[in-house]
């Protein structure tokens, strides 16, 4: 059997950054309420600014924290086309909680039923103002589509009392109660919870990088090779993280006639190659590190022959 060839995807940023590509979540706290994307998120989110908290992703109220399925029909989060694509039973919710912002005696859930008590120390805006204005600033473009995926947001934009956000839907000004001057909130498409993409392009506003920034951000095709076709000469192929396809040929060269197509697997998966069943010619498979399950397959062209198991724990690569 031939040798086993893995690869690690990487996200290329052209003259900016080289970056690990988004790996299924590890240790989604609630997977049966929040979708391994929207975990994702929110580790992404405490990375970008540390010191930050997760202030809250599902929460059992009305609104975008709740799912569709745990809303009364009637709510404004479940009304919109927008919000009646994708799973019923996940969070489309985050709070992002900065902790010098919160200039309260205690830590004060953003949740809590309790009065907001006086000020009692002093207060630092200088961090969720920075993010809050960028989001201001992406949305009042009209050239700027990275948050056409997003509902709304509320945050702190400046030193006052006062709560700002946007409407993203309806491109307008919106506000919210006072827990958000020091956390910002966010509501994303319920259409899009399970999106990786909707969320690196919040993450390109928040990191403050340009729209032309933004379009030159992709997701490196992670190469793979193998013999397809059973003649003993491998031939080159990429595993795209973007839309889980391989695109693989049956010789080497440019000719674009020779390229076959396969879609197998899911965003953050692994892609692998080898001779599965000793008939002499490679087929792809990828392993998850999400669950370390193997999915492999017999075929090029079809998934009826997919087979999978459980192999590795946490880590493994």
């Amino acid at each position: 059997m031939r040798a086993l060839r893995i690869l690690v995807p990487l996200v290329i940023v052209p003259g900016i950054m080289l970056l690990p590509a988004p790996a299924q979540a590890a240790a989604n706290p609630n997977p049966a309420r929040i979708t391994d994307a929207s975990w994702w998120l929110m580790e992404q989110l405490l990375a970008l600014e540390p010191g930050t908290r997760n202030g809250g992703t599902y929460v059992d109220k009305p609104g975008y924290h709740n799912t569709r399925a745990g809303n009364a029909s009637d709510n404004y989060s479940v009304r919109d086309a927008e919000d009646k694509g994708g799973p019923s039973d996940k969070t489309a919710a985050y709070d992002w909680t900065f902790p010098e912002a919160q200039g309260f005696a205690g830590d004060i859930s953003p949740h809590s039923d309790e009065p907001i008590p006086a000020r009692t120390l002093a207060v630092d805006y200088s961090n969720i103002a920075r993010y809050s204005n960028r989001l201001l600033a992406s949305a009042k473009n009209a050239n700027d589509p990275r948050l056409d995926g997003w509902r709304e947001f509320f945050g702190q934009a400046d030193n006052d009392d006062s709560v700002e956000g946007w409407d993203f839907r309806y491109n307008r000004a919106a506000t919210s109660g006072p827990t958000h001057l020091w956390h910002i909130h966010l509501s994303e498409d319920r259409d899009k919870v399970t999106s990786f993409d909707n969320k690196r392009a919040l993450l390109s506003v928040l990191r403050g990088e340009t729209v032309d920034q933004w379009r030159n951000v992709r997701t490196e095709d992670i190469p793979i090779s193998g013999d397809w076709n059973g003649d003993g000469v491998d031939t080159v192929g990429v595993f795209r993280p973007s839309n889980s396809t391989f695109y693989l040929r049956d010789v080497n060269s440019g000719d674009a006639t020779t390229i076959f197509k396969f879609g197998h697997g899911a965003s953050g998966d692994i892609p692998v190659a080898g001779d599965w069943n000793e008939d002499g010619r490679d087929t792809v498979g990828v392993f998850r590190p999400g669950n370390s399950t193997w999915y492999l397959t017999d075929g090029t062209t079809s998934l009826d022959h997919e087979f999978k198991f459980g192999h590795g724990a946490s880590g493994d690569q």
